[in-house]
């Protein structure tokens, strides 16, 4: 299998002089979790109900100035221990270490320098039974206040794909097997592919729904068949684009093939032969081809109204 695919989550860097670290205790988490959630609610009063999907990894973000705080602090903790690196110097360069420790908290004082917690979060709000999934990192001051917000998804679901991604954040085995060892092996396999197709995708609104297309494909079959995955998506295709979804009949369907071999590209392309028939016309009979990149979306779509058996030949 050649897919190239979690949700979830990329942490920017703010600016060059930045540290993160994500030894962030338990009740930070906390609440930073209980001031977004406040927040969103807030933000969509009357606009539709909350409900959360998921928390990314929440990180600290040092400004430079911190970090050299923390060094030197940490350099304070050595120094007892240094007699033999600095004799008798030791005592003086003890004092020249506190004396720097407070000035650079002066410093951070009067300039008003804070560290800031970042946490991206996933969650849909519901109205009028449709959902939007929304994806926002979320800046945070050291009192759990909302700094900032930057929105990095958007995109309408249905029911039927937010059951989709709750079970593809929980990780829940797409492939069943009597051997647990294969079975486990089979999807962490599954699971970094569609993780990294996601991450590396330059559409994440579109390839957060194809994974959720695939995760639902390979709960059914229990495996992943790109000849019939794809096939699958151009039927449904057909299903809503006139004129051919007019009293549509399927014909005969390629197995996917390489479209050059020469090629570096990883595209591949399927040829169906197509029936329909407008209302109160003649029955029409054509073939198309669809064109897939490496995560079987669709890129090009091209009909053949004659001379097209020699797709369909073995």
């Amino acid at each position: 299998m050649k897919i190239i695919f979690t949700l979830l989550l990329s942490i920017s860097t703010l600016f060059t002089s930045v540290f993160h670290s994500c030894l962030t205790n338990n009740e930070s988490i906390t609440k930073v979790k209980a001031s977004i959630k406040e927040h969103i609610i807030k933000q969509f009063t009357g606009k539709g109900n909350y409900n959360g999907c998921n928390f990314g990894e929440l990180v600290t973000i040092k400004p430079i100035e911190i970090q050299e705080l923390d060094k030197l602090i940490m350099l304070k903790s050595q120094l007892p221990n240094m007699k033999k690196n600095y004799g008798y110097k030791l005592d003086s360069m003890i004092s020249a270490n506190d004396s720097n420790i407070s000035r650079k908290k002066s410093e951070i004082r009067e300039n008003k320098i804070y560290h800031y917690y970042k946490i991206n979060h996933l969650f849909t709000i519901s109205y009028k039974g449709k959902s939007t999934l929304y994806e926002f990192d979320f800046m945070l001051y050291p009192n759990y206040k909302i700094k900032d917000v930057n929105l990095s998804l958007k995109t309408e679901i249905t029911p039927t794909e937010r059951s989709d991604l709750m079970y593809f954040i929980n990780k829940e085995p797409l492939i069943k097997q009597e051997n647990k060892s294969y079975e486990n092996h089979l999807n962490y396999k599954m699971y970094n592919q569609l993780r990294d197709a996601l991450i590396n995708s330059g559409d994440k609104e579109t390839m957060l729904h194809q994974v959720l297309k695939i995760v639902r494909f390979v709960r059914k079959h229990n495996k992943f068949d790109p000849d019939v995955f794809c096939a699958s998506q151009l039927k449904e295709w057909v299903t809503f684009n006139e004129p051919y979804s007019q009293n549509y009949r399927p014909g005969l369907f390629t197995r996917l093939k390489v479209v050059k071999e020469d090629s570096t590209s990883n595209n591949t392309i399927m040829y169906h032969k197509v029936s329909y028939q407008k209302e109160g016309g003649k029955r029409t009979n054509t073939a198309i081809s669809f064109e897939y990149d490496a995560n079987y979306l669709i890129i090009e779509i091209k009909e053949y109204k004659k001379d097209y058996d020699k797709f369909f030949n073995p």
